[in-house]
């Protein structure tokens, strides 16, 4: 009776680990190498912060928060 009683959560607590375990081992898989992706874009907005330049969004929410008194 026992068995039968304790066959239940068992099998719902391996089968979670079992899923957790899958889960982490397709996250690593399909992970993002990072000095592939982000060191040419650290380069490109490094240049972008050395020249000054903003963004359209950035400068008209500057001047919306200048007008404002």
């Amino acid at each position: 009776m026992a068995k039968k009683i304790l066959k239940s959560p068992g099998f719902g607590m391996l089968s979670t680990v079992i899923f957790l375990f899958s889960v982490g081992v397709f996250t690593s898989i399909n992970s993002v190498d990072g000095d592939v992706v982000f060191e040419p874009y650290i380069a490109q907005a490094a240049q972008k912060i050395k020249k000054g330049s903003q963004s359209p969004l950035s400068t008209s929410l500057l001047r919306k928060k200048l007008k404002k008194p």
